[in-house]
């Protein structure tokens, strides 16, 4: 830019201007602020939301690959457990329900599944100990120690009744998959047994999944046992970030309006600028940057905010869900912020080019005007 450009730049941003001017120039800004911040929150939030229930599939489910044998090709650091599951009627005291029964092997709630669970046990002797979810211990009226009765068919078709101890209570994080469901030693469940192969989170599952059935072994990832459950979120996922791509892109169209009024307020300027001899294209490339400029700062500090913002989504999360708990029946009462950098950029890369493009033709729109 020429030194008249940047010193007239400089003087249309506010230096030496008063703080009504300021604040006059800021205010167009606001809706592409508020925007920009509902958008980045949003997108965090339904990230964090959809990792977090990928993962519970995971752990609630059967693993994050289900084998018919333990394979040789698995890294350091994969957990490996056998179970079986069936179906029972647990009573107790206070209640009566149909579960979901997984038998599993001393130390299943090892390593993962105690880093990523509230979970809280008793020690001791007890008789077949079992471990249930916060939200199964509230149906049946449940505190560590407490017994209850399991009835749970065998392959033959025989009802065997059971006596159980709680030894662990979780918190209910996923309510779809835990509130219905109990584990029990391996020994009381009569069934196929299935080796659970359990990675750490955000390991590449894919090629695992390969490298097992290349050495002949029959297995699922999760993707395929709960395929309607993974396809929901996909499908939730995609449309909510095509929503979220046609808001971004309207808000872009904002900076048009934010052109306009920059160039509303400096209409006399202009005229006598041009009056002057000022070629269009140098008064065109001024507005463009004054405005563009504006909008970038506008939005990114409309997602630093919304970035801010997200961080208190868990402490909204917990709050609904220990007021009204069945409001997030098909979602977690509980997650972690996760940031998606990338769709964050594309977002503010996408709202940066519609707002360029919208503020160039309503530029050459006034350059016509004032012809």
């Amino acid at each position: 830019m020429s030194d008249f450009g940047k010193l007239y730049i400089m003087r249309k941003c506010g230096e030496k201007m008063s703080w009504n001017y300021r604040v006059s120039a800021l205010i167009p800004l606001l809706i592409i602020f508020l925007i920009s911040a509902v958008l980045s929150f949003s997108m965090i939030f339904i990230s964090s939301v959809s990792e977090r229930i990928d993962r519970m599939l995971q752990l609630f489910g059967s693993g994050t690959i289900a084998a018919v044998a333990v394979p040789e090709s698995l890294t350091e650091g994969t957990e490996v457990s056998l179970t079986c599951t069936s179906q029972a009627l647990l009573y107790s005291a206070d209640g009566t329900t149909a579960a979901a029964v997984k038998g599993v092997m001393d130390g299943y709630f090892d390593g993962y599944r105690s880093e990523e669970l509230e979970l809280s046990t008793i020690e001791g002797e007890f008789t077949n100990p079992s471990v249930i979810s916060s939200a199964l211990a509230s149906t049946l009226g449940l505190e560590l120690g407490d017994r209850l009765m399991m009835m749970i068919m065998d392959t033959e078709g025989r009802a065997r009744p059971y006596l159980l101890t709680v030894r662990g209570i979780f918190a209910s994080v996923y309510p779809q998959l835990d509130s219905h469901l109990i584990y029990v030693p391996l020994e009381l469940v009569d069934g196929t047994n299935t080796w659970e192969i359990l990675l750490a989170e955000g390991e590449d599952d894919a090629s695992v999944l390969s490298a097992i059935r290349n050495e002949g072994i029959f297995a699922r990832s999760y993707r395929e046992i709960y395929s309607s459950a993974y396809r929901n979120i996909g499908t939730s996922l995609s449309v909510m970030h095509l929503v979220l791509a046609a808001v971004a892109v309207l808000a872009a169209y904002f900076s048009s309006d934010i052109a306009e009024s920059y160039t509303s307020r400096d209409e006399k300027d202009i005229k006598a600028l041009l009056m002057m001899g000022l070629p269009m294209k140098t008064l065109r490339a001024v507005y463009l940057r004054i405005t563009m400029a504006a909008v970038s700062m506008a939005a990114i500090a409309g997602i630093v905010a919304g970035t801010l913002l997200s961080f208190f989504s868990p402490s909204l999360i917990s709050m609904i869900a220990s007021r009204n708990a069945s409001l997030l029946a098909y979602y977690v009462t509980s997650l972690e912020v996760s940031i998606p950098f990338a769709s964050l950029i594309v977002m503010l890369l996408l709202m940066l080019a519609v707002s360029a493009f919208s503020v160039f033709i309503f530029l050459r729109r006034m350059h016509r005007s004032f012809r």
